[in-house]
């Protein structure tokens, strides 16, 4: 699905008025019956039990999608919403006003904030409501946000309660992913027609946790001819490049998976990788580890057929054991290196004299990225299709660049590397970017903080591995890994808490990401 620029939206929303004739207002009853459809979705229970919910309004075309939905959640005999007035009557104009006056058909509590010096009486309408949907400022936003505003979108982030932001959290930079100043922490996101790029870019996703994409009838011709920035990744693709399960089909039918990894002190990073390559879908999987940790990988699970490999005692992977792997890579159909590798000078050797014999497709992550970092030419000597898994860190030394600069700019440097590489880039972190040179910069919105612990980054290249296995195209297969792990990743996280969900609890969620993704 497309990211378009706030100034693209705009040229959409205009299109569709005067050329589609689909009136302004008639957008704006869409846009707020899709903000109560976002509630019944993940907020049921705040509907189900009549709790408070507090709609905050400014005065432009999101304040007109506020009042909409208040009258439909009133409308739907949900009493107990209250109106945050933060602009007077006569300042809203157009279509926000005719909203407004059709809102007060049905009574609603409104509490007119705008020319109160005091926050008071806003401080108290937040202490005792349950959920508050933000409609105070839209994409339109220019400059800082100071004065009262700033102080109300500071009230609203102190009160830790779920936000509910119409289109973009207020005070988001909609091209940027930045905050104007200040910007409305917001626990869910529906965001209209088409999700905007600072959602997702730089620090958009700190302040748009999850996001909807409400269809509010943008005709289709319209976007199809839109160059848009970059892509988002999302589930109604993922469930159409999802490899088929055939009644009639065996254990050989879904492909092999070789994951090459471990250490002393690792052996559980090729596991994980394995398992993640299980959780996907893979018919088999070999997990080829050192002979010093053999007992310790093939004890952990059954499922997978573990195999040592010769180290001569050095708890490595070294050019000892180079024959037997080639032996396995000959019966796999992808093969997955790098998890819990370590980089020592013998495992470099080792790297260096198998990948040029590796025609299948390989996945890379974790210490094979760190050790490619120091040759790029390797990546070149590799005859199969390759993905590379890098997080921030890795990608720094790939590009031979700080962890800093990565971060400024995602985007621009995922557009780099592929400009300088012929493989598919999966660049780890919230907002993933998946891209390869015949490829727009995607990017993926599912995933969380909880996340950022050990092993998840092993689950994801299994994942890779394992749908590359069942026949899909690399790229895809990146696109619908990334999409699902960041999937499992939150059902992990709701069911765990982000504090203590584990990439086992990862594991365990991958089942539910699919469920939901093919539902």
């Amino acid at each position: 699905m497309k990211l378009v620029t706030t100034e693209q939206m705009r040229e959409l929303d205009r299109l569709t008025i005067t050329e589609a004739e689909v009136p302004g207002l008639e957008l704006m009853r869409r846009a707020g019956q899709m903000v109560v459809h976002s509630l019944e979705g993940h907020f049921e229970w705040v509907l189900a039990e009549n709790r408070p919910i507090l709609v905050l309004a400014g005065k432009g075309n999101n304040a007109g999608d506020a009042f909409v939905a208040v009258h439909e959640l009133l409308d739907r005999g949900h009493d107990a919403v209250t109106l945050v007035m933060l602009a007077e009557e006569s300042e809203l104009r157009g279509d926000a006003r005719i909203a407004y006056r059709k809102m007060q058909e049905m009574q609603p509590n409104i509490i007119y904030q705008a020319g109160m010096k005091s926050l008071s009486t806003l401080e108290a309408a937040l202490k005792s409501s349950t959920l508050v949907v933000d409609g105070i400022l839209g994409t339109g936003t220019k400059g800082t946000v100071r004065g009262r505003l700033a102080d109300i979108i500071n009230v609203v982030n102190e009160s830790r309660k779920l936000v509910l932001s119409i289109d973009i959290p207020s005070g988001l930079n909609g091209n940027e992913g930045v905050p104007f100043g200040v910007s409305v922490m917001a626990t869910q996101v529906v965001t209209m027609g088409l999700p905007k790029v600072g959602l997702v870019k730089n620090r958009g996703l700190d302040y748009s946790s999850h996001i909807d994409v409400a269809d509010i009838g943008i005709p289709f011709y319209y976007v199809e001819d839109l160059e848009a920035p970059a892509e988002m990744i999302v589930r109604e693709e993922i469930r159409e490049i999802l490899p088929k399960r055939w009644n009639i089909s065996h254990k050989g039918s879904y492909g092999h998976v070789l994951v090459l990894g471990g250490a002393m002190g690792f052996a559980g990073a090729p596991v994980m990788a394995g398992v993640g390559a299980l959780r996907s879908g893979a018919g088999l999987v070999s997990v080829g580890v050192p002979a010093s940790v053999y007992h310790a990988a093939a004890s952990m699970r059954p499922e997978l057929m573990v195999h040592a490999l010769p180290d001569g005692g050095s708890g490595r992977m070294n050019d000892a054991n180079l024959g037997q792997v080639e032996d396995l890579l000959r019966r796999c159909n992808v093969c997955v290196i790098g998890p819990g590798l370590t980089t020592d000078p013998e495992v470099a050797s080792w790297l260096a004299k198998l990948l040029p014999k590796i025609e299948c497709p390989v996945v890379l992550d974790a210490d094979a990225l760190n050790l490619v970092a120091e040759d790029r030419a390797l990546l070149e000597s590799i005859p199969g299709e390759v993905v590379i898994t890098p997080h921030p860190g890795e990608m720094a030394r790939l590009m031979g660049c700080t962890t800093k600069v990565v971060m400024q700019d995602r985007w621009a440097i995922a557009a780099k590397m592929k400009e300088d590489w012929k493989g598919t880039l999966v660049l780890k972190g919230a907002g993933t970017v998946v891209t390869s040179p015949s490829e727009a910069i995607w990017v993926n919105a599912t995933g969380n903080p909880g996340m950022a612990s050990g092993g998840t980054g092993d689950v994801l290249s299994g994942m890779i591995g394992g749908l590359i296995a069942q026949g899909l195209e690399v790229f895809d297969a990146a696109k619908a890994a990334v999409f699902l792990h960041g999937l499992a990743g939150d059902y992990a996280g709701y069911r765990e808490s982000e504090y203590a969900m584990t990439a086992i609890d990862l594991l365990d969620s991958i089942r539910e990401a699919f469920n939901t993704t093919l539902a």
